[in-house]
C-alpha cells in the first residue's frame, strides 16, 4: 500500500535542511547531515559515500527511506537534536514501553549509544513504577533482545521477585518474538518464583 508523503512539524521541516529521511509510513523528516553524522556512525558513513547518478532526490535534496514509523524516527531524533525531548509522561504504561522499545531498535540499529541509553532509562523508569510484574516481563524480554544489560538484570529481578508467574497470554508475542530465555532462568522452579 502507497502511503501520501508529508513533512512533519517543527522542527524538522527546516528549509535550509540537507537531507530528507522519509519514515517508512511516507513522513519526510527535513534533517541536518552533521547532526545525524554526530549521533551516529551509521549515517556518518552513509554521508561519506559518494552520490549515485541514481541516488533519489526530492525537492533537490538527498532522499533516504527508512524502515521506522513516523512516530518512532521522530523519538529518536528528538533525542539527537538540541530541542524538546520526547514525552513519554502523558502515556499509558504500554504505551511507553511501546513507544521507547521502538525507538530503542532503532537506536541500536544506528548505533546511536547516548539514545539507547537514554530510552533505556525511560524503560527502567516505567520498570521502577509500574505495579504489576508484566510489564517487568516485557521489559526484560525487550532488554534481552536489545542486549541492555543493566536493565537485563534489574527487570529479571522484579520478575523473580514477584508473587505469582504470569499467564502466557499477558505477553505478547511481539515481546518474545526472536528472545530466548536465558539458562539462568530454566532452572528456576516455581517455587524459587
Amino acid at each position: 500500500m502507497a502511503h501520501s508523503t508529508t513533512s512533519v512539524r517543527p522542527p524538522f521541516d527546516d528549509n535550509d535542511a540537507d537531507v530528507i529521511l522519509r519514515s517508512v509510513d511516507g513522513v519526510d523528516f527535513h534533517v541536518y547531515k552533521v547532526i545525524l553524522a554526530k549521533a551516529s556512525p551509521v549515517f556518518r558513513d552513509m554521508f561519506t559515500l559518494p552520490a549515485s547518478k541514481a541516488e533519489t532526490k526530492e525537492g533537490g535534496l538527498p532522499l533516504v527511506q527508512v524502515e521506522e514509523s513516523a512516530d518512532t524516527l521522530e523519538t529518536l531524533l528528538r533525542i539527537c537534536y538540541p530541542v524538546e525531548r520526547p514525552s513519554f509522561e502523558a502515556l499509558g504504561y504500554d504505551e511507553q514501553i511501546d513507544k521507547a522499545s521502538l525507538a530503542l531498535g532503532a537506536a541500536k540499529k544506528y548505533d546511536i549509544h547516548f539514545a539507547a541509553h537514554t530510552l533505556a532509562q525511560q524503560l527502567e523508569v516505567v520498570l521502577d513504577s509500574a505495579p504489576a510484574e508484566y510489564y517487568a516481563l516485557r521489559i526484560y524480554a525487550i532488554a534481552y533482545l536489545h542486549e541492555v544489560p543493566d536493565l537485563i538484570h534489574k527487570a529479571a529481578r522484579r520478575v523473580i521477585g514477584a508473587s505469582r508467574w504470569l499467564a502466557p497470554t499477558e505477553i505478547t508475542p511481539d515481546d518474545i518474538v526472536h528472545t530466548r530465555m536465558p539458562p539462568e532462568f530454566r532452572k528456576l522452579t516455581c517455587d524459587a518464583i
